[in-house]
């Protein structure tokens, strides 16, 4: 695996008898995800991605524990769940730049070493196999030194 980048099942611990909905296991998953650099990013004007941002709830629910200064990056392949995203996490008072990546694999503007911390839910299920690798680079590759990359992924079509 690439440096700084974690693999997380979050599925899994829905699926083995979780009590909470869905969204609370992946809600959860996330902000423990990013527990090794969280005082990092609580002492820094940190810059976080969510690749494959949606409509941005959970985008706006990782700003809001964020400090004021943070900046959001959202990556989407459409301009309708990327506003509707801004509108989330500027409602937390925190900074929103959107990433339109219509292609679905070309995000604008997101420079090189540049972030502390990345995650993604639910996009891989929409990526072929074979394209996974590049976005794990890519991401990679804008990470900071120490930063992290967390991501969902399902096994539950190789489960018996």
């Amino acid at each position: 695996m690439v440096d700084g980048v974690d693999e997380v099942n979050y599925w899994r611990a829905f699926w083995e008898g979780h009590d909470g909905t869905r969204r609370d296991v992946q809600d959860d998953a996330i902000l423990d995800a990013l527990k090794p650099i969280w005082a990092e990013l609580q002492s820094k004007r940190p810059r976080v991605l969510d690749l494959g941002c949606g409509d941005g709830t959970r985008t706006a629910l990782v700003a809001a524990k964020l400090p004021k200064t943070s900046t959001m990056i959202g990556v989407d392949v459409y301009l309708d769940t990327l506003l509707a995203a801004e509108e989330r996490v500027k409602a937390t008072g925190r900074k929103f730049v959107p990433s339109l990546a219509e292609d679905g694999r070309s995000p604008e503007g997101v420079k090189k070493a540049s972030l502390h911390a990345a995650f993604s839910v639910g996009l891989c299920q929409h990526v072929r196999p074979d394209g996974w690798r590049s976005y794990i680079e890519w991401v990679a590759s804008r990470l900071r030194p120490g930063g992290r990359f967390r991501f969902q992924f399902s096994d539950l079509d190789t489960r018996s």
